[in-house]
């Protein structure tokens, strides 16, 4: 003797068949109290219903999200590195992902707490939204509040050679002082190279000081 099927019931209802051992049968849950039984049937077309068991189906509770950082109306330039950062947690499970959108685009997925993830902003400018969405083990999603950012346009800073003068005469061999004078609307300057017939003779990088000693000859 042997087992044809298994006929599977859910509150009574037929739900699905399985002719081949181990007999079994994937149901998409629906919240509520639910009724389980199985009827197995031979090759002599016998039949025996199982004892019932009773299990109780609760909503997936929805996990929290909430950015962290960046702050609401930041202001970046282009080529800065933004944190994104948010908390999230799961009352009934874990959260197994969250993802991480600027201006609607997928830029990072973080699959382990501390959730972050540093964006470098050249890729967009404007203003964008900031979003993440936290995902738990069932599935469930949340999508947190967005949080708007600005990126404007690095402006290239201003230097301008201030000694010697244009047009003057210097007795050599000796040392001459090539000064500059630099700035930026928009940071600071780093450094400041110095050049004489387009041949590099020396760079500055002292924030109060632009000038280079170069040997005539």
């Amino acid at each position: 003797v042997t087992i044809t099927k298994v006929d599977f019931f859910i509150n009574g209802a037929y739900a699905g068949t399985d002719s081949s051992s181990p007999h079994q049968f994937n149901w998409t849950a629906t919240a509520g109290n639910k009724t389980l039984q199985v009827v197995a049937t031979d090759n002599s077309g016998a039949s025996k219903t199982s004892a019932s068991i009773s299990i109780s189906v609760v909503n997936n509770v929805l996990p929290t999200c909430a950015l962290v950082t960046p702050a609401g109306s930041s202001t970046f330039t282009a080529g800065d590195i933004v944190s994104i950062s948010a908390n999230a947690s799961d009352a009934d499970g874990i959260v197994t992902s969250v993802q991480f959108f600027v201006k609607g685009i997928l830029v990072n997925i973080d699959t382990l707490a501390p959730f972050q993830y540093n964006w470098v902003s050249y890729a967009l400018t404007g203003t964008s939204p900031v979003v993440a969405i936290a995902i738990d083990n069932n599935g469930g999603q949340k999508i947190s509040a967005p949080v708007n950012i600005t990126v404007k346009n690095n402006v290239a800073p201003t230097v301008t050679v201030s000694s010697p003068a244009n047009g003057s005469i210097k007795l050599g061999p000796g040392p001459l002082l090539i000064q500059a004078t630099a700035a930026d609307a928009d940071g600071y300057v780093d450094s400041v190279e110095f050049y004489v017939n387009a041949f590099k003779v020396g760079v500055s990088f002292s924030a109060f000081v632009k000038n280079m000693c170069f040997n005539t000859r």
